[in-house]
């Protein structure tokens, strides 16, 4: 069993161009939602035809995750109607520190406009100190589930690894 390697990614959306908009007569309130597993980050609203957020999120990574990207554009009061997304994988963003690129959108298989993403890999000697003890509990807890399931060698790998974090 391969030892999983843990990042800590920045993730900035930048902004959108291109996406349909619901409103004729006034402009949309675009908002992004990226998630990975169970975790969520959402981008405040951006009423333009083309917004801009430019806002930062900070993310602990596997290099098997993949992020999910979606526009939303909110209609009224509480609902919302997506405008399209996209997933990437962390793993084929390679090793490059910074990568900053436009992403197709795509809805029900039909191109939807761009996003552009900047994801910077962090250094974990570069990490703070609180982003390094996340990293730490991660590897730990992935070395409980090897423990309980008997495999002593892939458990001890995850608590030295933890050690080095």
């Amino acid at each position: 069993m391969a030892l999983c390697c843990y990042r800590t990614i920045h993730l900035t959306v930048l902004k959108a161009s291109g996406i349909p908009s619901r409103k004729i007569y006034r402009s949309s309130k675009f908002s992004v939602v990226v998630s990975m597993d169970e975790r969520i980050w959402k981008t405040k609203e951006c009423q333009r035809n083309d917004p801009e957020w430019n806002e930062t999120f900070v993310l602990n990574v596997q290099d098997s995750a993949v992020l999910h990207v979606a526009v939303i554009d909110r209609v009224g009061t509480g609902r919302s109607s997506l405008r399209g997304e996209m997933s990437i994988a962390i793993k084929d963003i390679g090793y490059v520190a910074v990568v900053e690129k436009a992403f197709q959108l795509q809805k029900e298989g039909r191109p939807r406009g761009e996003i552009t993403l900047t994801l910077e890999r962090v250094p974990l000697r570069a990490a703070t100190a609180a982003e390094r003890r996340a990293v730490a509990e991660e590897l730990e807890k992935e070395g409980e589930k090897l423990l309980k399931q008997g495999d002593y060698d892939g458990a001890l790998r995850y608590a030295q690894h933890a050690l080095r974090v």
